[in-house]
C-alpha cells in the first residue's frame, strides 16, 4: 500500500468520526463506550471530535506530499496516534470493562493501521 493511499484511507476515516463526535457526541459516547453519555462526557466527546476532524484534515492535506518532510512527518504522527489509541481503547475494554465488541474492533483497527503506516514507513526509508 502507498503512503498516499494510507493517509488518503486514515485521514478520511479519522474527519469523519471527528465530524460524527462534533454532531452526535452522546450516539459516540454510547455506542463507543457503552454506557449513557452524560454532560461532561458530550462535551469531552465534542473535544475528541475537533481534534480527530482535525487531524484527519491535515492528514488528507499531507497525502499530496508524501516526499516531503512534513508529509513523512504526518505519516510518523498518525503511527503514533493509532499504536496509542489501540493500546489505550484495548485498556479500556480489558482492564476497565468499558464497551464491548465494538470497541474492541476500533482498538483492533487502530493497530492494524498503525501496523500497517510502521510497515510503509519501514519499507520507505
Amino acid at each position: 500500500m502507498s503512503l498516499k493511499v494510507l493517509l488518503t484511507l486514515s485521514g478520511g476515516l479519522e474527519a469523519s468520526l471527528g465530524a460524527v463526535a462534533l454532531i452526535a457526541p452522546a450516539l459516540v459516547v454510547t455506542v463507543l463506550l457503552g454506557v449513557p453519555a452524560e454532560s461532561a462526557s458530550v462535551v469531552l466527546a465534542r473535544f475528541f471530535g475537533i481534534g480527530i476532524l482535525s487531524l484527519g484534515v491535515a492528514t488528507l492535506q499531507a497525502r499530496h506530499d508524501t516526499e516531503s518532510r512534513a508529509g513523512i512527518s504526518v505519516a510518523y504522527a498518525m503511527t503514533c496516534y493509532n499504536l496509542v489509541a489501540a493500546l489505550l481503547l484495548i485498556w479500556a475494554v480489558t482492564v476497565v470493562g468499558l464497551g464491548g465488541l465494538i470497541l474492541w474492533v476500533a482498538g483492533l483497527g487502530h493497530a492494524m493501521l498503525g501496523g500497517v503506516f510502521l510497515h510503509v514507513l519501514l519499507r520507505s526509508g
